[in-house]
């Protein structure tokens, strides 16, 4: 068995083993709600897909390079140094492609 509370200082995650990181971040992306999974994306600088397929269960074991800058990009919000994207009408996030 390995150690679930091992600590990884320079991923930014303290003591929490990565099933409990992926579910705070799922938990996350499922209170701004589905309109602002791609900006949340875009200005976290990851897939645009990767919101969906966190929540839905699409991506098995997302590694930390993934979900980091996902992590990042809501500490930075929390802390006051980002702001919320507003969410994307699904026309202007197609002509944006």
């Amino acid at each position: 068995s390995h150690n679930r509370a091992c600590a990884h200082p320079e991923f930014g995650i303290s003591i929490a083993p990565m099933a409990s990181v992926l579910d705070q971040l799922t938990a996350r992306l499922r209170e701004v709600g589905a309109l602002h999974w791609e900006a949340v994306a875009d200005a976290a600088g990851v897939a645009k897909s990767l919101p969906r397929k966190l929540v839905y269960g699409d991506r098995e074991n997302p590694g930390v390079k993934t979900i980091q800058p996902l992590i990042d990009f809501f500490e930075q919000v929390d802390a006051g140094q980002r702001q919320m994207p507003s969410a994307k009408p699904a026309e202007e996030a197609r002509d944006a492609a």
